[in-house]
């Protein structure tokens, strides 16, 4: 499914990752840990697509500042 030119496409452990850094969450790591511990597996996949108007990664575009 396309979402459009400005819409990124990431998968749940990329928003993981950037709620750690956001310091939103205290760890990914730890949050998919207990995700795994209550008998699922979700993937760890660092991203599933780039956005339809850029090939560059989510991280290389969103501001942790």
């Amino acid at each position: 499914m396309d979402f459009g030119p400005y819409v990124r496409v990431m998968s749940t452990w990329s928003f993981a990752v950037a709620l750690e850094r956001l310091e939103v969450i205290p760890s990914a790591g730890e949050l998919f840990d207990r995700i795994e511990d209550a008998g699922r597996i979700p993937p760890r996949q660092a991203f599933d697509r780039p956005g339809a108007a850029r090939a560059e990664d989510f991280e290389d575009s969103f501001d942790f500042s």
